[in-house]
Parts: structure tokens; C-alpha cells; sequence
């Protein structure tokens, strides 16, 4: 059997421009009913062009309404992460913005949600109730370091392991020093972190 021919780049684009109702809301997800009860932009000769498409379903993204309850639990993480952020990291999220839509915001918001999650799971202790007293120490904790921070709130912040060294460069962890801009927070790196478990481990089992 032929192979069939590879189409070109101004063949795709010509098919794109011309889209059938069924093509269409296939491509933003929805169904050529839902489609077409929309005010969806149309050419002349009735087909969708892809292009617009997109920019008219982005378009309608809108912020959800939230009732009383679920605004109460959003407000209690935003005030547990109040004075966190810098404004060096705000304009990092901004950025993120301007370049990508909501969507910037959204992969911010999942990946934040995604990296807690495997942190309750790394130490599970931290989850547990504290005493009050240890509460009240944590926020003063918490606050000497907003403070001792106001100085160079307009840095860039650039994560280091403490134990390998190395600079965390999004999914990777490179040998690298950090920018000379950044302040430098320690963590430990995945590999770093294994490495402790096994010694910990190791520990354990001699006792």
C-alpha cells in the first residue's frame, strides 16, 4: 500500500481555515450541538475557521462564582500564603500571564496544588494538629523572615539543594551557580532526598 503524501503546511492551513461544525467543536471540546446554539464566529460560506475559533472559546473562559462556603476556604489558603510572595514573584506570575491567558495562572495554581500534595506525602508528620503554642511559634518564625526579607523583596529567588548543590532549573536539577540577582532558598532535590531516606533507612535497621 502507498504511503500516503505528507501534507504541507499551507495545505493544513488551508484545512483549518475551512472547518466542518463537527471538526470545530471537536477541537474546543464541546459537541456540534452545544456549537451551534453558541454565537461562535463563522465565515461566509458557513465553515469555522480555526483560528478564531480558538480565540473566540478562550475568550469565554470566565471566573467561576464561588458561594460563601467555597470563597471561606479559598480565602483561609490565600491568608495562610499572605506575604509569601515578593513582588518580584508577582511579576514572575504576571509575566506568565501576559505570555500564556489564564492559562499561566492555571498551571501556576496546579502545579502549587500538585507540589503540597507530594509534600504532605514526603513528610506526613507536618500534617498533623500542632499545639497551640507551636502555632503561635511558626508565625513569628513566619514573620522574622517577611521581615528580614523586606531588603530583597525585589530579587528573584533561585532554589538550591542543600546537600548536592545543585540548581533547580525547572524539571531538572543542574550544575550551575545561581544568578547573582537571586536570593537562594535551600531545598533538597529528589535525588538528594532518596539518598536520605535509604541513610535514614539504614539507621533504622541497625537500632
Amino acid at each position: 500500500m502507498a504511503k500516503p503524501a505528507k501534507l504541507t503546511g499551507t495545505v493544513e492551513i488551508a484545512i483549518m481555515e475551512q472547518l466542518s461544525q463537527q471538526a470545530a467543536a471537536w477541537l474546543i471540546g464541546i459537541t456540534p450541538r452545544a456549537l451551534r446554539d453558541q454565537d461562535a464566529p463563522r465565515r461566509p460560506d458557513g465553515c469555522y475557521d480555526a483560528r478564531s475559533l480558538t480565540e473566540w472559546a478562550t475568550s469565554r473562559i470566565t471566573q467561576v462564582k464561588l458561594t460563601d462556603g467555597e470563597l471561606e476556604k479559598l480565602l483561609t489558603v490565600v491568608d495562610s500564603m499572605s506575604g509569601l510572595l515578593t513582588p518580584a514573584m508577582l511579576s514572575d506570575l504576571d509575566e506568565l500571564h501576559s505570555k500564556h491567558g489564564v492559562s499561566g495562572w492555571l498551571a501556576f495554581l496546579v502545579t502549587f496544588i500538585e507540589e503540597s500534595k507530594a509534600d504532605i506525602a514526603r513528610y506526613p508528620d507536618a500534617t498533623r494538629p500542632k499545639a497551640q503554642e507551636d502555632i503561635d511559634l511558626a508565625v513569628a518564625e513566619c514573620h522574622e523572615r517577611m521581615e528580614n526579607s523586606i531588603a530583597s523583596d525585589a530579587l528573584k529567588v533561585a532554589t538550591v539543594c542543600e546537600d548536592c548543590g545543585k540548581l533547580r532549573r525547572g524539571r531538572k536539577w543542574v550544575v550551575e551557580d545561581p544568578p547573582a540577582d537571586h536570593c537562594v532558598a535551600e531545598w533538597v532535590c529528589p535525588r538528594c532526598e532518596k539518598k536520605r531516606a535509604k541513610a535514614e533507612k539504614k539507621q533504622t535497621e541497625k537500632h
